[in-house]
């Protein structure tokens, strides 16, 4: 296992032994390079828009909601 997707793990752990009504972020965000996006897919970030697809970098998302 990578050290990105401990650093992911660890962040959706701690969010979901938080309640809700504590929690103080819902998603994380980042601004990934295309040589990353896969990393990201697998760990389940998706695209924030398509307008961004021929650009170096993407920015994806994460919904720790759903954790």
């Amino acid at each position: 296992m990578s050290i990105g997707t401990v650093i992911i793990k660890t962040i959706t752990e701690l969010y979901r032994n938080i309640s809700l009504q504590h929690a103080g972020c819902r998603f994380i965000i980042v601004d990934a390079y295309k040589n990353a996006l896969s990393f990201y897919e697998r760990n389940k970030f998706r695209y924030l828009t398509e307008n961004d697809k021929d650009d170096p970098t993407r920015i994806m998302y994460l919904d720790l909601k759903a954790y």
